[in-house]
């Protein structure tokens, strides 16, 4: 990020004690270590920004480095990995009530393709993501359509998928519902998870912020970080149980089970 509107910071790396014991040769060779590759990146970042950006810009690219968002503008469709697609950036998603100053985690941009169709994408950027769980409940049309899953350096995946019209879809949690619009809703979502359960997998974090209702209360389930083989999956670290209400079970690394779900859907659509 070279510029922006607001100022940014990041940990580079964990804290490293210089007050180290002088016979502890490990720390002081990782101390070492850390301070060169901290020089050797501020020099590769200097050399960008005085050389290879300018000569990125002189060439007129499809899509112009914008310091503003994530670098990655393009990707590989899922159904056509030979075919590269590229797509800029249109703006980031803010949380409901933040404004123009969002501080949320969510890692989540919309962008157009710069070419071609899909027109509208969504683009995330994530630790960690259930592909196959994602693709089963797109292909019956109660997900975003996934177009494409990219491994960035750093350990992070960027996923694309479609972009919701929010015109038309709303969240849950932001709607009202009568008690017979909730039966409707209930029945697809439980048919939803019926089906991925079916198929052995999970979603692991079934909640009103990650269930969309359209038009003639069609669902759109978002947010697969969590989801993947039942058996597999686990939650990771620090889970929200203070603010979201979750299943007693429900623990950090404990596995991800089929009842969590449905228990979570009852929780969000009760009876």
């Amino acid at each position: 990020m070279a510029t922006s509107d607001r100022p940014h910071v990041d940990i580079l790396g964990p804290i490293i004690p210089l007050f180290y014991q002088r016979h502890d040769d490990d720390l002081r060779s990782t101390a070492a270590r850390f301070f060169g590759a901290a020089k050797s990146a501020i020099l590769s970042l200097k050399n960008y920004y005085e050389f290879e950006l300018p000569r990125l810009l002189a060439h007129k690219p499809l899509i112009p480095p914008n310091p503003r968002f994530p670098y990655p503008n393009t990707y590989r469709l899922l159904e056509n990995p030979d075919l590269l697609q590229y797509f800029r950036y249109t703006g980031k998603y803010v949380e409901p009530g933040q404004g123009k100053w969002d501080i949320s985690r969510r890692l989540l941009y919309f962008a157009e393709a710069a070419e071609g169709i899909p027109k509208n994408l969504c683009i995330k950027f994530v630790r960690r993501y259930g592909k196959e769980a994602h693709q089963h409940c797109a292909q019956r049309l109660i997900a975003p359509a996934l177009y494409g899953l990219e491994a960035l350096h750093g350990g992070w995946y960027m996923i694309v998928m479609e972009a919701i019209d929010l015109q038309k879809y709303s969240l849950l949690c932001d709607m009202r519902l009568q008690d017979k619009q909730r039966k409707r809703i209930r029945d697809k979502l439980l048919d939803c998870l019926r089906s991925l359960h079916n198929d052995g997998m999970v979603h692991g974090d079934i909640g009103d912020t990650n269930l969309l209702v359209g038009p003639d209360d069609n669902i759109k389930l978002i947010d697969f970080d969590w989801a993947g083989q039942f058996g597999e999956v686990r939650y990771p670290m620090n889970i929200n149980g203070s603010t979201v209400v979750r299943p007693p079970t429900v623990f950090d690394g404990e596995l991800v089970t089929p009842e969590h779900d449905c228990d979570m859907a009852d929780l969000i659509l009760p009876n």
